[in-house]
Parts: C-alpha cells; sequence; structure tokens
C-alpha cells in the first residue's frame, strides 16, 4: 500500500513537473515572435531617425507601437504588471516618435522607448542567454 501511493505521487509530481515545463515552452513560442517584431521595428526606426527620414520613422514607430501593443496585451494575460507598464510606456513613446513632425523631435520622442525596454529586460530576462522569466 504505502508503495503503490509513493509511486502515485512520484508519477503525479512527475506530470506536475512537464505540463509546467510545456506551459514554459508555450510561452516562448508566443513570446519570440511578438519581440522580434518590436527589434525589427526598433532597428527600422533607428535607421529613419539617422537618416532624418520623418515618413519611415513615422511608419517604423507605428510597427513599433503595434509590436509593444502586442507585448502588453502578453503580459496582461499572464497578470505581470510591470511588463505590462513597460510595454505600454514603449507603445506611448513609438506613438509620439509617429506624430512628431521634426527628425529632431522623433529623436527626443525615441530616446523614451528604451528606458522601457531596459526596465522589462532587467526585471524578466535570465542570464545571458536571454530567456526570460514571467514572474
Amino acid at each position: 500500500m504505502l508503495y503503490s501511493m509513493l509511486r502515485a505521487t512520484i508519477i503525479f509530481s512527475i506530470l506536475i513537473f512537464g505540463a509546467a515545463a510545456l506551459s514554459a515552452q508555450d510561452d516562448v513560442a508566443q513570446f519570440q515572435p511578438l519581440m522580434r517584431a518590436a527589434v525589427q521595428a526598433s532597428g527600422a526606426l533607428r535607421a529613419a531617425i539617422t537618416a532624418k527620414d520623418t515618413a519611415a520613422g513615422a511608419t517604423a514607430a507605428n510597427n513599433e507601437a503595434a509590436a509593444f501593443d502586442k507585448i502588453a496585451a502578453f503580459f496582461e494575460a499572464k497578470h505581470v504588471d510591470d511588463a505590462v507598464k513597460f510595454a505600454r510606456g514603449a507603445s506611448d513613446a513609438a506613438k509620439a516618435v509617429a506624430a512628431a513632425t521634426t527628425s529632431d523631435d522623433q529623436q527626443a520622442a525615441a530616446a523614451k522607448i528604451n528606458p522601457n525596454c531596459g526596465g522589462c529586460h532587467a526585471a524578466h530576462r535570465a542570464g545571458s542567454n536571454g530567456s526570460f522569466s514571467i514572474k
């Protein structure tokens, strides 16, 4: 009787840990494309600002804002309030870049995006391999 209870406990524990591991992999599969879109838009925005191309900057900023809105929704579903705040801050800053009419104003508004990225990465990125945690 004791042996069967011990065996049942071990099997149950393995199933719980396996489910947790699969859930974490699902989070990664959902999150990585969102971050890639934000990074791609950020690179396009930097290039547009360097070239002083306000039209391209507005397009890239709108793309970046959309990416951060999706990131905010991801973290909202996971109930990670600080990450939602960082993503919304980055989105708002990107929207300000899109609304700016001069390259200097775009550059000033864009400077407000990275602190949000850095704050979220400091709180939720683990190790040098770039993995993230949802806490």
